[in-house]
């Protein structure tokens, strides 16, 4: 599964989480409401974590590709 398909469900299901079920959409953590903590804590490691996934990814084609090309 691709990192961009990875992040499209995780952020695109918190709306979808958020408008069907109603517990949440009231949910509080001391004053401040659930909604923006997930968005704010939740949203932002996942992110990070996800674009260290592709810096590695891409460091990794690149050395692949810098082995081909001086096999030639």
């Amino acid at each position: 599964m691709s990192i961009a398909s990875v992040f499209v469900m995780a952020v695109g299901g918190i709306p979808v989480a958020f408008a069907n079920v109603a517990w949440i959409r009231t949910a509080h953590i001391g004053p401040i409401p659930l909604i923006w903590l997930t968005l704010g804590v939740g949203v932002f490691p996942l992110i990070i974590w996800l674009g260290w996934l592709h810096i590695r990814a891409t460091e990794r084609y690149e050395q692949q590709f810098i082995d081909l090309i001086e096999d030639v």
